[in-house]
């Protein structure tokens, strides 16, 4: 079985009945984040490696031979062998642009800063392989804030894969994301359920688990569902669909020998024969 859901608006999740799971970042920049039961450790290849734990040997090419750059790894596994290959970057983004180059350090260094809200996570998780990561993708960037806060978030993940949460960390770093949620939904860095949706009230199985790290994001506030119009509305307010068909709450529809009345987002249907004797 597989299960596609977004548990925010940030963040698109894929959830299997066989041990993947793969969790799709939309904002600021997409990112992918790929998990798997270990049960299949040793037995995987291509882009995510190998899954041995063996670091050194991830970027290994179809014929066995381990690169040495990520593009010369990623151009091996090609689909398309017309594709172009990707080129290697040899000189440092930051040194064309002593401008970009001040604004990447001056962020960046949140990450290794003693005072940060990410310092509580230095003992777990290095900051200083992130900070490298942010600055080079800070100065390469064409939306430098977006690549930047990017790799703030990868970051945060990880400290989540260590058992700690980094709560409140966009209150004085990418900001801007916090204040964008439309009118009816709310912010919040710790989702960790399914979007509730009112197409999801009419769903016969469980359309998915909350077996996933935490995520950012706008969602609707507790005890209100995303109708079609991505509105959050109460569950008395939500509309059912049949065949394609939106039928309005309190609406009532015919489907074949049954009379339907859409409540709470799910048709309760009779049959005309039960309502007709009823009604004698």
């Amino acid at each position: 079985d597989i299960s596609v859901f977004k548990p925010s608006s940030f963040h698109m999740m894929l959830q299997t009945s066989f041990g993947l799971q793969v969790q799709i970042q939309l904002v600021p920049i997409m990112q992918v984040y790929v998990t798997l039961d270990e049960s299949y450790k040793t037995k995987t290849q291509g882009l995510c490696g190998n899954f041995n734990k063996v670091l050194s040997d991830d970027m290994k090419t179809p014929q066995g031979m381990v690169e040495g750059t990520a593009s010369s790894f990623g151009n091996s596994w090609k689909a398309n062998p017309t594709c172009r290959d990707r080129e290697e970057r040899l000189d440092d983004p930051c040194s064309l642009s002593v401008e970009n180059e001040n604004y990447a350090k001056h962020w960046c260094s949140m990450l290794r800063s003693s005072d940060s809200t990410f310092a509580k996570c230095h003992a777990m998780v290095d900051p200083e392989l992130y900070y490298k990561r942010c600055t080079y993708a800070s100065c390469n960037c064409e939306k430098s804030e977006d690549c930047l806060c990017a790799v703030f978030s990868s970051y945060v993940r990880d400290c989540a894969t260590k058992g700690v949460v980094l709560s409140g960390w966009r209150e004085n770093v990418c900001d801007k994301y916090i204040g964008n949620c439309p009118a009816s939904q709310t912010y919040s860095d710790q989702l960790q359920r399914c979007q509730l949706t009112c197409s999801s009230l009419a769903s016969k199985s469980q359309g998915c688990t909350n077996d996933f790290l935490p995520v950012d994001g706008c969602s609707c506030p507790d005890g209100l569902y995303m109708d079609d119009r991505g509105t959050c509305v109460p569950m008395d307010k939500c509309p059912c669909f049949h065949n394609g068909v939106h039928i309005k709450p309190g609406k009532s529809i015919n489907i074949q020998e049954e009379h339907c009345v859409c409540n709470n987002g799910k048709l309760h249907c009779r049959s005309w024969k039960m309502r007709s004797e009823s009604s004698k």
